[in-house]
């Protein structure tokens, strides 16, 4: 019988784990459901609690029975009984480090604990353990690491394995257990979409009794513990992709910007992706269109929208057909898309006329934007207002939208606009005075509507005349204690939202360095007061300063100041240029190393030592990747 060889790939997240040392867990169980459809066995379980933002254990195991493959014996190892093992003093602890199984390890353990007490061992002497050769591991040397050099940590594979993948083209993901319709069965909905104040739903059933979720303390307007804020509030960035809790369990709100611009403004899933799916569905949905199809196809292609149907549209409008089907063909009212551009009622529509009348291929913008009034208002009383299947509709100068063109993708530019300028159109009106009496609450100026504090300043028009943006309320709710929600500017004065800080942009004027407060880079980081935990940190923090006739800053005379001290002691970060300050911070990790030791891989057999803290930063690396 061939020998089957498994080439697996796997990838443990961020623990601290040396190459040479796997260790599987279910290796001699069928772990499953009660009638074995799913089964689970030879497990790696990755402990992320090292991490320090999160406790989870993700198991990665196989989910077929052992008994579908044919393993053979291997000469990969050695073989050995229990009782060789123990005749030649061998501990579970070192089988563990020998890449052992878990389950292996354990029932050693208790082989040696048996023997040691005197009890009859026959039955459980004679059993195998196989010594395997790193990379190869498993209950019978079964299993082989897929890696790219010796040099390679486990965690460097995790890193590198989930940087590289991508979203995919597949289809939506969809929440089903709540019936959404969006006006298009192309489009469903997400669970980031439940709750996150905007209306996805054409019967509003997605933001449906979401009103207690206002009493939360997480910047976002969301009722989660701290330590893990669904819209990574608390989070300074993405290393990676890994399936853990800190990555999937998360919400890009549809209010999130880049620069100025909001990212997401269809959705509040974190797929980039997502978005430009949802666009193209929108566009693409015939369906739901009352439309016939050469109409619906002539529009699309002289919309001059990007679709599927690009190619086709090359070949299908030439000699003006398009013009001429849409003239013969289609309503004097045409909604295209068929579905709400945003906020589950607002369309884009066009009369026969206007779009006749349009020249060349200049971009086809919205002649009608339509809303539901119940959900809309503060606009011009003075405009001219039609009605149109339900819908109010104004021309977008009536509103006024204030727009301005991003080239030619004018499609992504209405969408922004209108989720900035009509965001007040994207929420249920709250009216209980409960809800809206919460310290968390901003009641709307001439209007029983309130909102969030968190959504004052945000550069979306919650308020139906505006005032949520108002300056003067935006430093009145700073003013209050809220933090964590406003950035204040210390060259004016004035406050900003904190969307708005490292933002690629002066939100906050500029200082006599020619940089702002909110916008901190290299040399102008720099403060003119820092904290006390400051000084001394080998960190330049304070700006220079001339004392007589000297410049001094916080790390100015630092020899005198003791390096392991209250605020930098076990901060994860070596003060002390041997990292006295960072030795037995953390038992659990170097439980086996002595005290004054620093534990690391070798830089030459690349497994666990503890170097003496004498030896850190004398000028030789002895730990791999020199952090020594």
């Amino acid at each position: 019988m061939t020998l089957v060889k498994y080439l697996i790939s796997i990838f443990i997240l961020p623990a601290i784990i040396a190459l040479g040392r796997i260790n599987l867990y279910l290796s001699d169980e069928i772990h499953g459901n009660s009638d074995d459809v799913v089964q689970q066995n030879n497990c790696l379980y990755f402990d992320l609690s090292e991490d320090e933002r999160t406790r989870e254990i993700i198991p990665y195991c196989i989910s077929e029975s052992p008994s579908m493959w044919a393993i053979e014996s291997t000469n990969f190892g050695g073989r050995f009984t229990y009782g060789d093992l123990n005749r030649q003093n061998v501990t579970s602890e070192q089988l563990y480090q020998w890449s052992t199984p878990i389950d292996i390890c354990e029932r050693y353990e208790y082989y040696l604990t048996l023997f040691l007490l005197g009890y009859d061992t026959s039955k459980i002497e004679g059993e195998i353990f196989y010594n395997c050769t790193f990379p190869i591991f498993g209950p019978q040397c079964q299993y082989q690491l897929d890696f790219n050099g010796w040099n390679m940590t486990l965690n460097d594979m995790i890193r590198s394995y989930y940087s590289q993948q991508r979203y995919g083209e597949e289809p939506l993901t969809c929440y089903t257990h709540l019936q959404c319709n969006r006006g298009s069965i192309l489009v469903c909905l997400d669970w980031t979409e439940i709750c996150d104040e905007k209306i996805d739903c054409m019967d509003e059933i997605d933001e449906k009794d979401c009103w207690p979720l206002m009493y939360d303390q997480c910047d976002n307007g969301q009722c989660v513990p701290h330590f893990e804020d669904l819209d990574r509030s608390d989070e300074l960035g993405n290393e990676y992709n890994a399936p853990t809790i800190l990555n999937e369990d998360t919400v890009c709100s549809w209010r999130e910007r880049s620069g100025k611009q909001f990212r997401f403004p269809h959705k509040s899933s974190c797929r980039a992706q997502r978005q430009k799916t949802i666009e193209q569905a929108m566009f693409a949905d015939k369906l739901e269109s009352s439309l016939g199809d050469k109409c619906f196809l002539a529009f699309q292609c002289y919309s001059n929208i990007p679709t599927d149907n690009d190619l086709r549209c090359a070949n299908f409008c030439q000699n003006e057909t398009c013009t001429r089907i849409i003239k013969n063909m289609c309503p004097a009212i045409v909604y295209y898309p068929s579905v709400p551009i945003a906020f589950g009622h607002i369309y884009f529509a066009y009369t026969i006329e206007y779009i006749m009348h349009r020249k060349g291929r200049e971009q086809l913008f919205p002649e009608y934007i339509c809303y539901n009034d119940q959900l809309c208002g503060g606009f011009s009383l003075n405009a001219t207002v039609i009605r149109l299947r339900n819908s109010t509709c104004r021309h977008p100068e009536d509103f006024p939208l204030s727009v301005s063109y991003n080239g030619m993708d004018w499609l992504s530019t209405y969408i922004q606009l209108i989720c900035t300028q009509l965001g007040h159109c994207s929420q249920s009106r709250m009216h209980h005075n409960f809800i809206c009496d919460s310290s968390n609450m901003y009641q709307c100026k001439n209007s029983s509507k309130c909102i969030p504090i968190s959504y004052v300043g945000d550069g979306i028009r919650d308020c139906d005349y505006y005032d949520d943006e108002d300056q003067s309320t935006i430093d009145q709710q700073c003013a209050t204690g809220q933090t964590k929600r406003f950035f204040y500017c210390r060259t004016n004065k004035k406050c900003i939202h904190r969307s708005q800080v490292k933002n690629g942009i002066c939100d906050c004027p500029m200082d006599e360095y020619g940089m702002c407060d909110d916008e901190k880079r290299d040399f102008h980081q720099l403060h003119q007061a820092i904290i006390f935990a400051e000084i001394c940190d080998r960190s330049f923090d304070l700006r220079p300063m001339m004392i007589n006739g000297q410049s001094h800053t916080d790390q100015t005379n630092c020899e005198h100041w003791p390096c392991s001290n209250t605020y930098t002691r076990c901060d994860g970060f070596w003060t002390c240029p041997d990292g006295a300050d960072e030795v037995d911070c953390h038992r659990k990790r170097t439980r086996y190393c002595p005290h004054y030791h620093h534990r690391c891989i070798s830089a030459s057999t690349y497994q666990w030592i503890c170097l003496p803290i004498d030896k850190a930063n004398d000028g030789r690396i002895d730990c791999l990747g020199g952090v020594d």
